[in-house]
């Protein structure tokens, strides 16, 4: 008798706690599934900004080396 109480009392006071519930149990899947995807989207741009801090470093070495050879 007191398990159904306890039921009957948390379903009908708050409604939204059933809701609540699914969610917190679906999160880690939820998370899994947004992983995936920001792992297929953000696959092109890694290619994009490995190149765009390799360009960098090249400039950053030329200058360097420029630099030093017209030191005296």
């Amino acid at each position: 008798m007191q398990s159904s109480v306890i039921i009957y009392h948390s379903f009908f006071i708050n409604p939204m706690r059933r809701l609540i519930e699914t969610i917190h149990d679906i999160r880690p899947a939820l998370i899994g599934t947004a992983g995936t995807g920001a792992t297929a989207i953000l696959e092109g741009a890694n290619a994009i900004v490995g190149i765009l801090v390799g360009l960098a470093t090249l400039v950053y070495l030329i200058v360097r080396i420029r630099k030093e050879l017209r030191k005296p």
